[in-house]
């Protein structure tokens, strides 16, 4: 079927030959043209002088002396304007969205040419109102009604009579500065054009093509024309809506039924070319319960039919009610396709990607937090490095920022010097320490110097998208720098970082490509004037298509209405006229829709398919899309030991309890530990983990015992620990002494604050602590008090030996061996039923378990039936049962004993450290040293056997939090 444009060109031929060098064509937007150059020149059949293409924007802009500024700085202006006049203390940042509506507002004023001082009436005087001077009958009813619903003295109404009295006053002064420099928004300089009676004749003819609702100086402008005989005029409709035989919502008949009484239509009244709309056609409608399964039957559609709409070009056309669809439709479309006939495809895309959805955008938000977070001009804090360097496009600023890691994980100071962190030339432009921190001039050019290394660093990659993110904030940031020289952007710098979160969320990335060419992919209001033979619209929902029924003005409905503004109505009757605009000559017409109602989505269709359904002569064929289910094994389901395993293992220095205990509780954490080499995550230093909670404990508890002895009796065995020479003795008194001092306990905690958290190894710097480790500082020292206190009733004590590294080398076959060692919390002697006796103390800070132990298989049972304390009974066992035959620990054959200091319940009555197993104390692990190395032998003879791969877990709740489960897929 022939296109609207085919039947335009063909009649301008006819009309006007085929010299056009003085004529205008004039579309709606500037799409249209690219394809009526092809149909001209097909109706021409031969070489002709092309006509002059314009939208109607630009035909304005052509014939003023002012310029449209760009949206940040018309803005940025309305906020100066706005605060000058309202004495208002909001941010540009929380001004920005809500001044695009009001920029919206006085832009629809202005193109209709409405008196903004009656529109902006004090609507204190309702009066006034009434007055026969300016209003008629319909206006003042419309008015009645609005100010009916204001009755009463709600804060609502107080707030937007406030901000009414003052919106003429704004729009006066916003428009009044804009001309003093030659700039304009949209409507304004539409109206400067018509109220100047600028001359619009430049071109012997006008020819407008494919308009539908009309603004009022639109309408001016045509009348002018018109009456010049300069003017032609070519309007798309279907006489299934002119007549009302579809009763639309919102009918756009209405409208273009007014605008042809004004302005005859050129091609007359053709019904081959206007009574299309219900033509015999193939329309299916499909239901899809995710836009994933939509955004997958693309490939589907394409190719269905021997790939006849792919066959088809630029007839065929993919439309998005819900343009956030279009990465998706990307990954979707097929790769290639089984036809020799069509070895390669074109695609067009004609919406624009949002800038907010691509990595960079991302990267500009970390780098913006980085430099507003830095304190003293020179340190940056590390929370917001360590993103930085986990930001997958972070390598185009420098190869070097690989090395950062290494440099920073034994820091944990919270902010780190840019000594630390300039490597290279590049970083130093990142981490740089000059420029004022409160300057937007030098914090953009800070963020466009950064943004041009990445340009230069990634110049051969071929991913056009990322080279047009690139590009966008290139220009983004360079206009900030501009405007924020030229005083526009005076502001704080946290409102800086939101304003660009603001822009950049506004902005959209646009396609390059031949778009007369190929399948063409684009939104609602890039089908203006084009017509396709095959159509599937995705996302063709109630709230997509149409979209925007909540109308954001502050200009109310009835006056809107009153004063000839553009309404809601009118609103949805423009968007049901491209909707059965774009069905009216195809024939092949897919609908898809999401009818799920998860996520505040309702589910329902557009109201337009549903009246295509009611009123459409064409039987709608119904489908729907539904998931397959297939069960896929995401992770493995074991692991072999090969020869590279073995080797590894064989390779293994030592094991530790927290090793053998990994292995016990799943075999899988084990080997992504312990033989592919894949790191836990390290605590996040701001927050203090469980792991960073325990170590600061543990170091605190050993400064204080270790200040109970003298440093004769103190001395460093070279590796950074300490070691006890000769037991001493803890006294009450001594215990007394850190419980009664003011300060004493809190000055150890916070020397281990600075060792533990920050590496500080000078302990006479008191540590800067955020809110939550000033909680946990807190916390220890209560704990530390707790366990004093408890550590009172046994004294006096001796102590052996203070986080002591412990060894033992079992034999797992003939001619192989394996070290087990740990590190030993305290080694002490207390007096019990007046022998002596020897306790292998862990600290746990973590909660108490309540489970018991019932017989050592439990200690060594793995899997989901292994509970939480059997992991602390293994540990402290095997310390136990070294230290118990130990010449160095345990010179005199004293009974030794597994303690373990639970925190948390050291206030419990007739709490005990001291481990039991089937309910008894273990009052000298001597009973069970035999047995236990049996069992730790078997095991480890276990772990390297070739015969026994590794097994994940059975246990679910072990995954829940365990650290390998986005790798493991179990």
């Amino acid at each position: 079927m022939k296109s609207f444009l085919e039947y335009v060109a063909a009649d301008i031929i006819g009309k006007l030959g085929k010299n056009l060098s003085r004529v205008a064509i004039i579309f709606p937007n500037k799409r249209a043209s690219l394809f009526m150059n092809d149909y001209l020149y097909a109706s021409s059949q031969a070489t002709m002088w092309g006509p002059t293409y314009l939208t109607i924007s630009e035909l304005f802009r052509s014939k003023s002396c002012l310029k449209i500024a760009d949206e940040i700085q018309l803005i940025s202006l309305l906020y100066n304007t706005f605060k000058n006049i309202s004495s208002s203390n909001e941010s540009l940042d929380h001004f920005y969205p809500w001044g695009k509506i009001l920029l919206s507002d006085f832009d629809d004023i202005d193109k209709n040419m409405a008196d903004a001082k009656q529109v902006f009436t004090n609507v204190k005087n309702l009066n006034e109102m009434n007055s026969d001077e300016y209003l008629s009958e319909d206006q003042r009813k419309a008015l009645a009604a609005l100010f009916g619903d204001f009755s009463g003295s709600s804060q609502i109404r107080k707030q937007f009579t406030e901000l009414w009295n003052i919106l003429f006053d704004v729009y006066t002064n916003f428009k009044k500065k804009l001309t003093e420099q030659g700039l304009a928004y949209e409507g304004m300089l539409y109206r400067n054009a018509i109220e100047n009676k600028t001359d619009f004749e430049e071109y012997e003819k006008y020819i407008f093509i494919g308009f539908n609702f009309l603004d009022k100086v639109e309408q001016k402008l045509f009348s002018q024309l018109k009456k010049s005989g300069k003017a032609m005029f070519y309007w798309d409709y279907d006489e299934a809506y002119m007549h009302h035989q579809m009763a639309l919502p919102s009918d756009p008949g209405t409208a273009i039924g007014e605008h042809l009484l004004l302005f005859p239509n050129e091609l007359g009244q053709n019904g081959e070319i206007y009574d299309n709309l219900n033509k015999e056609k193939n329309i299916s409608l499909i239901s899809s319960s995710t836009d994933n399964i939509q955004a997958r039957y693309v490939s589907q559609w394409l190719t269905d039919d021997d790939c006849r709409r792919i066959k088809a070009g630029r007839r065929s056309a993919i439309v998005l009610a819900d343009e956030k669809m279009l990465l998706s439709i990307n990954h979707s479309l097929p790769n290639n396709v089984d036809d020799a006939s069509i070895p390669l495809y074109n695609v067009n895309i004609t919406t624009g990607f949002p800038l907010s959805e691509t990595p960079m955008a991302t990267l500009v938000d970390i780098l913006l937090q980085l430099r507003i977070e830095r304190r003293n001009n020179s340190e940056f804090k590390k929370s917001t490095i360590e993103k930085l360097m986990r930001h997958p496009l972070a390598r185009h600023i420098s190869e070097t920022i690989s090395v950062l890691p290494s440099k920073l994980e034994k820091t944990f100071s919270p902010y780190i010097n840019n000594t630390l962190l300039a490597l290279d030339e590049k970083l130093s432009i990142v981490f740089s320490g000059e420029g004022d921190d409160n300057s937007i001039v030098d914090i953009s050019v800070w963020m466009g110097s950064i943004i041009n290394l990445i340009a230069d660093n990634s110049s051969e990659t071929a991913d056009s998208l990322f080279r047009e993110s690139i590009y966008k904030l290139h220009l983004l940031f360079n206009r900030i720098t501009d405007l924020a020289k030229e005083g526009y952007l005076n502001i704080e710098t946290s409102t800086y970082q939101r304003l660009i979160r603001q822009i950049i969320l506004s902005t959209t990335i646009p396609f390059h490509g031949e778009p007369a060419q190929g399948l063409q992919i684009m939104g609602v209001l890039e089908t203006r004037n084009l017509d396709f033979d095959n159509i599937l619209i995705l996302s063709c929902n109630e709230g997509k298509w149409p979209n925007g029924l909540n109308v954001n003005s502050f200009i109310p409905y009835n006056i809107r209405k009153a004063f000839s503004l553009t309404t809601i109505d009118n609103k949805i009757g423009i968007q049901s006229f491209h909707f059965f605009r774009l069905m009216q000559r195809a024939t092949d017409i897919t609908i898809v829709y999401n009818n799920a109602t998860d996520d505040g989505r309702k589910g329902e269709m557009s109201r337009f398919v549903l009246q295509l359904m009611t009123k459409n002569k064409n039987k709608i064929h119904k489908k729907s899309l539904q998931a397959k289910q297939n069960t896929i094994n995401r992770g493995p389901t074991k692991i072999e030991k090969d020869s590279t395993i073995i080797d590894i293992l064989n390779k293994t220095d030592h094991l530790s309890p927290t090793s053998i205990n990994n292995y016990l509780n799943c075999n899988l954490r084990f080997y992504f530990r312990e033989i592919a080499g894949i790191k836990e995550p390290d605590d996040d230093t701001q927050k203090i983990g469980g792991r960073t909670f325990g170590n600061i404990y543990h170091r605190a508890a050993q400064l204080i015992y270790l200040s109970m002895t003298s440093n004769e009796n103190l001395y460093d065995d070279g590796s950074g620990h300490t070691i006890i020479k000769n037991p001493y003795i803890v006294s009450k008194e001594q215990i007394e002494h850190f419980l009664n001092s003011t300060g004493a306990i809190e000055r150890y905690v916070d020397i281990a604050f600075n060792e533990e958290l920050f590496h500080e190894k000078d302990n006479t710097v008191t540590p800067t602590l955020n809110g939550l480790q000033i909680i946990n500082r807190k916390v220890i020292i209560q704990y530390m008090r707790t366990m004093l206190e408890k550590d009172r009733e046994s004294a006096p004590f001796k102590i052996i030996g203070l986080e002591v590294e412990i060894k033992h080398r079992v034999t797992i076959t003939p001619s192989q061996t394996i070290c087990t060692k740990g590190i030993i919390d305290r080694l002490d002697i207390v007096t019990i039923g007046g022998k002596e006796k020897i306790r292998v103390v862990d600290y746990k800070t973590g909660r108490m378990h309540l489970e018991k132990i019932s017989t050592l298989d439990e200690v060594f049972i793995s899997g989901e039936k292994r509970k939480q304390l059997s992991d602390y009974y293994f540990q402290t066992m095997l310390y136990a049962t070294i230290v118990r035959s130990s010449s160095q620990y345990n010179p005199n054959d004293l009974p030794t004993l597994p303690a373990l200091l639970f925190i948390q319940g050291l206030n419990t009555e007739g709490y005990s450290p001291v481990r039991k197993i089937n309910n008894k104390e273990i009052n000298d692990i001597d009973v069970y040293t035999t047995q236990f190395y049996n069992m730790a032998e078997a095991l480890l003879r276990e772990i390297y056997s070739v015969e026994k791969p590794f097994l994940p877990t059975g246990s679910n709740s072990k995954c829940e939090h365990c650290p390998y489960k986005q790798i493991c897929h179990k």
